[in-house]
């Protein structure tokens, strides 16, 4: 009976350290993906401060274009 009691706290502690292992594999999952994430936003930061002008440029020229045409029809 003593040996069964003994493999059972084995199992036990064994079991422990494998929930214990398991939660730390999630936490480094969780901070990849936060790290992912501020790469990502950062790039879009980037690739919106690159572009914005020119988005702003083409909104204008078609704002011109739109304007000029219904000036002419009406």
């Amino acid at each position: 009976m003593e040996r069964m009691t003994k493999l059972i706290g084995c199992v036990r502690t064994q079991a422990a350290e494998v929930g214990t292992l398991l939660r730390e594999e999630r936490a480094q999952g969780t901070m990849e993906y936060a790290i992912l994430v501020a790469v990502l936003v950062v790039v879009a930061i980037a690739a919106i401060t690159a572009v914005g002008p020119m988005i702003g440029d083409m909104w204008t020229a078609i704002e011109d274009g739109v304007t000029e045409a219904t000036g002419a029809v009406g």
